[in-house]
């Protein structure tokens, strides 16, 4: 069976990405302004997570479909959930969206895996997963990522983009 370099095809794929923004490839060749990468400085303890340098942020994907008598006793849970997580050391932030289908999907960053496991342990965040469980949902999925790439355009017109060992 042939290998595949994964990460050649990804560095082959950002480097098409940069060409084609730079040559107007995208959006009919108009002008596009150039991507700007930014080196991160070098992690202090290579290696070991939340080091420094590193991104090391985790995020968390839950998608799920509220049963339709959840009501009040659900809405309460979920209030009270963000504010606890909003305690634990690390939180980064929680966005929640809904989908023409009637599929939630709450987004949750976290530094680093120390502060993802404090918020996984937290006592209310372990009662309400047994509460969904048997009480609230038709289904879910959780998805717990490490970031490897943030891509941001702020007010600025460029693009910024962090990597691994790069800032």
């Amino acid at each position: 069976m042939p290998s595949f370099d994964l990460h050649g095809f990804s560095r082959g794929l950002l480097n098409f990405g940069h060409r084609a923004l730079e040559e107007g490839i995208f959006g009919g060749g108009a002008a596009v302004r150039p991507v700007e990468v930014q080196r991160l400085p070098p992690p202090q303890n290579e290696g070991e997570p939340g080091s420094g340098g590193e991104l090391s942020m985790i995020i968390t994907v839950f998608r799920q479909r509220t049963r339709s008598d959840a009501g009040a006793e659900y809405a309460d849970l979920e209030r009270r959930l963000l504010e606890a997580a909003r305690e634990v050391p690390g939180f980064v932030s929680f966005k929640r969206f809904r989908a023409e289908d009637g599929e939630n999907c709450a987004i949750v960053e976290f530094e680093d895996d120390e502060a993802h496991s404090r918020w996984v342990a937290h006592p209310l965040h372990r009662e309400a997963m047994a509460a969904g469980r048997s009480s609230f949902f038709e289904s879910y999925r959780i998805s717990v990522a490490r970031v490897l790439r943030v891509l941001q355009q702020e007010p600025e017109d460029h693009v910024r983009v962090f990597t691994e060992g790069s800032r």
